[in-house]
């Protein structure tokens, strides 16, 4: 009986250390996996973001432009809300240029982990924007419902035996409606409908994409009959200067 008395503290100490043993096990279980993704390689602007804007946005989001430069990381991470609106949810951005679907979970993901610039670490919000938007020119953004084309600074249709001006196609047409993509700052892939020399040699290109197809301007973006009806009599009576 009394060997038993004394058998009976050290089973429960045996016991007691066991237990303890198992939940030390756990929590270092617990903490290495909270630490396994520590390390994975963030989604950023300047390695990743930025080439995808640069190859289908930059020719109308650019530094020149009236509308946000998204070359520029201070002006994207302030129009993020933006960009996942229209680039991820809507899917209506860019207009014109191709964005695969693995380009838009990229940007995605970026938007999700804060936007961050670079090296994984998301930056605070700039105090100003490197180029703000310019109010009076607003972005060629697709509306939810039809807005109304504007009237033309022009007459439509030319008097009776006035001649038609690439003049006064540029005001009436170009400058109003073409010119927020396609301007002296826009590059090769949006040719500049300010210079006549650039029209001239694409004439029959404009004629068939304005007139024929219509198929620009792009949906979404306001263009009038009466400016389509004025660009086409220009090129008809010989598009001149």
């Amino acid at each position: 009986m009394k060997k038993l008395l004394l058998l009976l503290p050290m089973l429960v100490l045996v016991s007691c250390g066991d237990k303890h043993m198992v939940v030390d096990r756990t929590k270092v279980s617990a903490g290495a996996n909270t630490q396994a993704g520590a390390g994975d390689a963030a989604v950023t602007y300047a390695r990743d973001i930025k080439p995808i804007f640069q190859r289908v946005c930059s020719a109308c989001h650019n530094e020149g432009s009236a509308i946000p430069n998204w070359n520029s990381y201070e002006v994207s991470f302030a129009k993020k809300d933006r960009l996942l609106d229209r680039v991820v949810i809507k899917r209506d951005m860019p207009l014109g240029m191709p964005m695969t679907d693995d380009e838009r979970a990229l940007v995605a993901e970026w938007l999700k982990l804060g936007a961050p610039e670079g090296g994984g670490v998301v930056s605070n919000p700039p105090t100003q924007v490197a180029k703000p938007e310019q109010p009076s020119a607003p972005a060629p953004e697709t509306p939810s419902e039809p807005a109304p084309a504007p009237a033309p600074q022009q007459p439509p249709t030319s008097s009776e035996g006035e001649i038609l001006t690439y003049a006064k196609v540029k005001t009436a047409v170009f400058d109003q409606y073409c010119a927020l993509c396609h301007n002296e700052n826009s590059g090769d892939l949006m040719p500049n409908w300010g210079a006549f020399s650039i029209v001239s040699g694409r004439k029959d290109k404009i004629y068939t994409r304005v007139v024929l197809e219509k198929t620009m301007p792009p949906q979404g973006m306001p263009f009038s009959e009466e400016a389509r009806d004025m660009l086409k009599k220009w090129i008809d009576d010989g598009a001149v200067e």
